[in-house]
């Protein structure tokens, strides 16, 4: 039987290490070797924002576009791995938010996110990928009355190349739904629900296999 050895240590991966060995101590397999020479990743960050209050229209828009400079990036290689600081590579992009409610009991919300990330082949190979290059939500949330509230959620992300482990996934779009009531009993507050998660395609998270499919539930809680 083997079973791995870790430093007593906390030192992340400056002094991690990942070895296993048999139960009567004898060497299987090193992992992961410490790494001793390692300065700290470091990030600057520049962002410039507007935050937009339309009372008349009863609408809130927010805008922002930012530029993160990643310095000393942490990544490993050999084997047993070992970490090093590689060159620097930065992420860059924008993202809008808008937030609009006509009548006290309906809420509309969108928010759109682009993202483009700049790194050499000898920093990492994947991490040009490893962030969808766009982001789309739109949720909606309507009070039915006499307790009853209806909400409803598309979901868009681009395709991404998941770090270490990860797969290649392909964009997807996701669809989720939910009914709702509300109600006093005995004092206590009660909510049952009706909800629909992904009620479109089946789509992959990390793995490919991971597959994340069509799923409906009811639930009942109960707040004291």
């Amino acid at each position: 039987m083997a079973c791995p050895a870790r430093p007593a240590a906390a030192g992340e991966e400056q002094q991690g290490s990942l070895t296993y060995y048999t139960t009567t101590g004898i060497l299987l397999q090193q992992i992961a070797a410490p790494s001793p020479q390692l300065r700290p990743e470091r990030i600057r960050s520049r962002e410039i924002a507007y935050v937009g209050q339309y009372a008349g229209q009863r609408m809130q828009f927010d805008a922002r576009l930012f530029h993160d400079t990643i310095h000393h990036y942490i990544n490993g290689s050999g084997a047993p791995a070992q970490f090093d600081n590689r060159n620097d590579f930065t992420v860059r992009g924008g993202d809008l938010q808008l937030s609009w409610q006509p009548v006290p009991a309906f809420r509309l919300s969108a928010q759109y996110a682009r993202a483009f990330v700049n790194a050499a082949p000898s920093v990492d190979n994947d991490l040009n990928e490893s962030t969808p290059r766009d982001l789309f939500s739109l949720l909606a949330r309507y009070d039915l009355g006499r307790g009853w509230t209806a909400s409803a959620g598309v979901y868009r992300s681009g395709r991404v190349k998941w770090l270490a482990e990860g797969d290649v996934t392909p964009a997807f779009t996701r669809v989720d739904a939910r009914l709702a009531r509300r109600w006093k009993w005995r004092g206590t507050e009660v909510e049952a629900a009706l909800v629909g998660q992904n009620l479109g395609r089946d789509y992959s998270e990390f793995r490919q296999e991971n597959i994340f499919s069509r799923r409906v539930y009811g639930s009942l809680s109960f707040g004291w």
